[in-house]
């Protein structure tokens, strides 16, 4: 989910646990000192939390601070097996862990409903995030159930009625809905789990259809179930017309319920709006985009744009150190030549084939000269300004290099560094440590870049 999306539905559901919808959270609370120490355990869960949303400290410090609060809850509830605001921590746990802890440092609620489905950038921990997620929205359905059981039978006069509103909330409207928000974060892994959150939360929809603040937010993870598991066409609604949903979420709708032409146009809209800081936002567009043009009926090519928004992708990273999209890039974009081949194949697809010549090379395999003529043919015919020149210099340097050709290896980091200073191997020393050894050989062009890149060398170094 992202970050627009993620706050309004957190600061929903906690609209759903205050101002009358719920009983206030102390109900049931007990006295004496183990009440004490679970009364100071919230008070510093609270502080956690409030660590957690503050966006003008480290991300890894906001991380820190809602593991810490995960795990003191887990110790609550642990310590205090017979509390009866169990199954409200257990509720809690639910959410912190689908809500919030899946959204450091990337929304990976996000990725997991949109990156294209070869695309493997999430962590590890992410899937046993969303399992444990489940289990405490299970615990929570169960203990609240267990717990309204005993109270129902006690005489009115006697029992707790706040205590009991709260509990019945838990086991019909906040544990069922986070359990099926887990199930559909799940779907892209398990594939029949959207359709079960589906069914959930239309009964849950049609129950609570006259409470406006409940209504809305089941709705939107409705319609989310409805486009994950394809039954779009139970909602009775256009779910690109739900206001909650985030842009990405009316693209993967619009590719369920209009035009794959459409649904393309929307995700080029939505890569063209983010910055370009905003990379993984921009990944999962540029993906989007890719599987709507998939869905369409003409065959397209190159010539229709494919690959283009990854190629785009590909010129941002250009400067950045962290270069860990580019494997990703450089599957896709190797997958969409073996599609569609040699003609009008864009700079950026022979990258990524270069990219793929040179693991094979590492790999043991013999080279195939063909990697090299492609970028060669294609970087004479490019312009400084051709998506994707940038970085396919950088590979045929890297691939001049593992041939042994001295001038070959120091003539491309030139072009390199004279047309793109700000990319990551622009390196003028470098260039002119090949050249050095070569001065003596009658090549015109020698001396003269080798003079140049020293200079450069030297005022950079300066």
């Amino acid at each position: 989910m992202s970050g627009r999306r993620g706050t309004f539905l957190i600061s929903m559901l906690s609209m759903l646990l205050s101002a009358g919808v719920m009983a206030p959270r102390d109900a049931g609370a007990q006295d004496g000192e183990p009440g004490n120490r679970i009364t100071r355990a919230q008070e510093r869960i609270t502080e956690l939390l409030d660590a957690m949303k503050n966006e003008g400290l480290p991300v890894a410090g906001r991380s820190m601070a809602l593991d810490e609060a995960i795990e003191l809850r887990a110790g609550m509830i642990t310590g205090a097996p017979d509390d009866p605001r169990i199954p409200s921590w257990h509720a809690d746990q639910a959410e912190d862990l689908l809500l919030k802890r899946i959204e450091f440092p990337n929304s990976w609620s996000t990725h997991l409903l949109n990156a294209e489905p070869g695309c493997r950038i999430v962590p590890e921990e992410i899937p046993v995030i969303i399992a444990r997620g489940i289990e405490e929205a299970g615990a929570a359905r169960r203990t609240a159930a267990a717990a309204v059981e005993r109270l129902e039978v006690q005489p009115p006069a006697g029992r707790n009625e706040r205590l009991l509103g709260q509990l019945r909330f838990e086991r019909d409207v906040r544990a069922p809905l986070l359990e099926s928000i887990g199930l559909i974060l799940a779907s892209p892994i398990e594939r029949t789990a959207a359709g079960t959150a589906f069914d959930t939360l239309s009964r849950l929809s049609r129950a609570h259809a006259e409470d406006p603040s409940v209504a809305r937010v089941i709705r939107h993870w409705l319609t989310i179930a409805g486009i994950e598991s394809g039954r779009v066409d139970e909602l009775g609604v256009d779910p690109t017309e739900v206001e909650t949903l985030d842009e990405l979420d009316r693209i993967r709708a619009a590719m369920r319920t209009g035009t794959s032409l459409e649904a393309a146009t929307l995700a080029a809209t939505e890569f063209a709006s983010t910055p370009s800081t905003d990379r993984h936002r921009r990944l999962l567009a540029a993906d989007l985009y890719e599987r709507a043009l998939d869905g369409t009926r003409e065959e397209s090519h190159w010539a229709q744009g494919r690959g283009r928004l990854w190629i785009t992708l590909l010129d941002d990273e250009s400067g950045r150190t962290d270069r860990s999209y580019d494997e990703f890039l450089a599957t896709r974009l190797a997958r969409l030549a073996g599609r569609f081949g040699e003609e009008g194949m864009p700079l950026g697809a022979a990258w990524a084939l270069g990219e793929r010549e040179l693991v094979a090379r590492a790999g043991g395999e013999p080279p195939d000269d063909r990697a090299v003529k492609r970028l060669e043919d294609r970087l004479g015919a490019a312009d400084p300004d051709t998506p994707g020149r940038a970085r396919a210099l950088g590979v045929r340097a890297r691939l001049a290099i593992a041939d042994k050709d001295r001038l070959a290896a120091a003539r491309t980091p030139e072009l390199l560094y004279l047309e793109h200073p700000e990319a990551l191997e622009s390196d003028p020393c470098v260039v002119a440590d090949l050249l050095r050894p070569t001065l003596g050989l009658a090549v015109p062009w020698v001396g003269p870049s080798y003079r140049r890149a020293l200079r450069t060398c030297i005022d950079v170094d300066r």
